[in-house]
């Protein structure tokens, strides 16, 4: 198995799949280097391996102050998805899951916070997301919880302005490529797999 952590266009895998061009994990001091010669742009793609992927993981977020978020890709009954746009990049819909809530719960609130959509439904969990990313001096290993969900209701969408959210639309399967292109990165491969 792998994780992917994704630093705009680059991406830390951690993983337990060994292979000769994999760097083997040591130890803390190790994966500080690496991760400090990733974040100066040294490395754009970097696998570590260690036979047990759960304390690798445990020992990579250490560096970092670690949130969890949840959201969803949307579909309606014609099958579009529904992006948003945010900092002039679209998104999906998510956001930070608050204490005592689940993530399937963070992701139908956050959803709906954001766009305005009620009456969604959950019809299965997706791949989480990981990604990092600096704020104020300060590091961020961020997990999102994702899950399709149908809307079956009959509102439009409508951006949720005080989170920065400039526009939002129902995207037919063949303006995808487009999309796409103008995505995070840590959402393509999702994204992609949905539709293929």
């Amino acid at each position: 198995m792998t994780i992917d952590i994704y630093s705009r266009n680059k991406i830390f895998h951690l993983t337990d799949e060994p292979n000769e061009y994999h760097i083997q994990y040591k130890d803390r001091k190790q994966l500080k280097d690496l991760l400090d010669k990733f974040a100066e742009g040294f490395y754009t793609e970097v696998y570590v391996y260690h036979s047990d992927l759960t304390e690798l993981f445990k020992n990579f977020r250490l560096f970092f102050n670690y949130i969890e978020s949840a959201g969803g890709v949307v579909f309606n009954k014609y099958g579009q998805i529904l992006f948003l746009k945010k900092n002039q990049i679209w998104d999906l819909p998510k956001g930070k899951i608050e204490k005592g809530e689940t993530p399937e719960e963070a992701a139908v609130r956050e959803v709906s916070e954001e766009t305005g959509l009620d009456n969604l439904v959950i019809v299965n969990s997706l791949p989480s997301t990981y990604h990092i990313f600096k704020r104020k001096d300060k590091k961020y290993l961020k997990k999102i919880y994702w899950y399709k969900m149908l809307y079956k209701g009959y509102k439009n969408p409508r951006p949720l302005k005080e989170e920065g959210i400039t526009d939002i639309q129902w995207v037919n399967p063949e303006q995808l490529p487009y999309i796409i292109d103008h995505i995070h990165p840590n959402l393509t491969e999702m994204v992609k797999k949905l539709i293929a």
